[in-house]
């Protein structure tokens, strides 16, 4: 089955249309939770939404990859990277 892509702009025309508040109240409060998580994340925190899910930095260290026009080996630089584990909930919602 083919997955949908929803961009921003539709995520907030169903938040808004499924809550009957303004568009523009419903991407202020978008903005906001999304901007929230990855400034907190960036801080090290670890953000738990208990059933949905878990929000956490996550440390890539270095590793050699190839290049695969030339076949090159290259060493890639570590660097922190976003990591979302989902909670029982939202697991049991998707297999529905």
């Amino acid at each position: 089955m083919k997955m949908k892509n929803i961009t921003k702009k539709q995520f907030i025309d169903t938040v808004a249309q499924r809550s009957g508040k303004t568009k523009s109240t419903c991407a202020r409060v978008v903005d906001e939770v999304l901007g929230t998580i990855a400034d907190l994340v960036a801080q090290d925190c670890k953000i738990t939404f208990v059933g949905f899910g878990t929000f956490e930095k996550k440390y890539v260290a270095p590793r050699t990859v190839r290049n695969p026009q030339t076949g090159e080996a290259v060493e890639t630089t570590g660097h922190n990277s976003m990591k979302f584990k989902a909670g029982s909930i939202l697991k049991e919602r998707l297999n529905q």
